[in-house]
């Protein structure tokens, strides 16, 4: 972010951009937060996917020992 010139002490105009740059600090701060949430939502269903296609390959191992055997 391009850092502002701030205009001098105590005015309305210095006053607005320091609230502008608080409110854009805080919305990029729950953004990130957010970011944060949504990575480890898809890391745990790439996890709960391996987990089961793991499971059905053991599954499809099993029935087709089973199929032989019989």
């Amino acid at each position: 972010m391009p850092l502002i010139a701030l205009p001098p002490a105590p005015s309305v105009e210095r006053t607005h951009l320091l609230m502008n740059h608080a409110l854009r600090n805080g919305v990029l701060e729950r953004l990130y937060e957010r970011r944060n949430v949504v990575e480890d939502l898809i890391r745990s269903f790439e996890s709960y996917q391996k987990f089961h296609q793991a499971k059905r390959a053991g599954r499809a191992d099993f029935i087709s020992v089973e199929r032989k055997c019989s």
